[in-house]
């Protein structure tokens, strides 16, 4: 599911635009997810009216329905006017020229992703290599767990955590450090593999780069396959590549050949003896680990 921000997220961002524009009588909030709040929000002791529009047209209805000001005035002669927040998922191209001229800014606000991600791990500090990766805190945020993700128990949030996190929610793999074996064991399933087709390409890129740390050359030859849609043959390649990878001397124009002809089922990328080697040992550590009746069949599939 996708999370929106918490009524103290919104609440602080209000407060540090109103801060910047005192004057600002509608301020525009955007989020990939819905609104946990009520009709009215507090911000700094001024009560707020917060709607959330799903389409452009619910956001005219929004600021057609703000009404005149009508000052209360105060000691000192100040007045104070009612302030709309609008919280949209939808962007400033979706929204027209027309409503931007009347949001604080001319823009929508967007809330800090890794602040969010901070709280529902109920975390004090976020490991500096992540704030820079944005996709990562939305990945997080779309893929919250039911009944939300475990508190992290020092109250740092560190990568290998939100990893673990990612590669559970996002692709059902047992833990966030996949080896060969744990890629081929999870490559069985049907659904798993169209979960990776469902990846973005900018998930994809960063899985490459852990996958790189935790699997080695041979699990980059793996992600090949999985890159040219041969996800379903990650086993029987392992299988095919005990004999395309043996370290025998015997029949090498063949082998060679043969090599050749695999270059397809990975991107046009042959892996090295040794990853091709490593595929092998992998899949046979699968391989003995299935029933007879699944192990027959995937050997036929090898032939």
């Amino acid at each position: 599911m996708t999370t929106g921000p918490t009524p103290a997220q919104v609440a602080a961002q209000v407060a540090m635009i109103r801060h910047q524009r005192p004057e600002a009588r509608v301020i525009g909030v955007h989020t990939p997810g819905g609104w946990l709040g009520g009709a009215t929000l507090q911000v700094n002791g001024e009560s707020c009216n917060v709607v959330y529009c799903s389409s452009g047209l619910q956001v005219r209805e929004a600021l057609v329905s703000l009404q005149a000001p009508h000052p209360h005035f105060l000691p000192g002669g100040e007045g104070t006017e009612p302030l709309l927040v609008v919280i949209t998922s939808l962007d400033e191209a979706q929204l027209g020229l027309d409503v931007l001229a009347r949001l604080a800014g001319r823009q929508l606000y967007r809330i800090d992703h890794w602040h969010m991600v901070r709280d529902l791990f109920h975390a004090h500090e976020v490991d500096p290599r992540l704030p820079s990766q944005a996709w990562l805190a939305e990945a997080l945020l779309q893929h919250v767990p039911q009944g939300g993700y475990p508190p992290v128990a020092s109250g740092f949030l560190d990568a290998e955590t939100v990893w673990k996190h990612l590669l559970t929610q996002c692709l059902d793999l047992p833990n966030g450090c996949p080896d060969a074996v744990t890629l081929l064991t999870w490559s069985l399933s049907a659904s798993n593999l169209h979960r990776y087709e469902a990846l973005s390409e900018e998930f994809r890129t960063a899985l490459r780069q852990r996958v790189q740390d935790t699997a080695g050359a041979v699990g980059i030859a793996m992600l090949d396959a999985l890159d040219a849609g041969h996800g379903v043959l990650l086993l029987p390649i392992g299988l095919v590549c005990d004999i395309l990878f043996s370290p025998s001397g015997q029949r090498q124009i063949e082998i060679a050949q043969a090599r050749a002809r695999l270059e397809p089922y990975l991107a046009g990328r042959l892996p090295s003896s040794e990853a091709g080697r490593a595929w092998a040992a992998a899949a046979a550590a699968v391989l003995a680990s299935l029933p007879d009746s699944q192990r027959h069949d995937w050997l036929a599939r090898a032939e």
